[in-house]
């Protein structure tokens, strides 16, 4: 987490989108949702939209991803 956003790296380089589309699919890979990018395509804060799964799904995802102030 890197405040209240969710970072991700990719390897892929900011040019022409290919950014974008590998956090899209790190994104759809690991949630098995559909993403699509809302906002942000020119920036480092981005928005996705991740379709097929619920607001409780997300979060719950993205909890286990962080890790707590004890390291787990």
């Amino acid at each position: 987490m890197h405040g209240d956003a969710l970072r991700i790296r990719v390897t892929a380089p900011p040019e022409g989108g290919k950014a974008n589309r590998a956090v899209a699919r790190v994104l759809a890979d690991a949630t098995g949702a559909g993403v699509s990018l809302l906002s942000g395509a020119g920036s480092r804060g981005k928005r996705y939209l991740l379709e097929g799964i619920t607001a409780a799904e997300a979060t719950r995802w993205i909890g286990s991803l962080v890790k707590t102030p004890d390291g787990f």
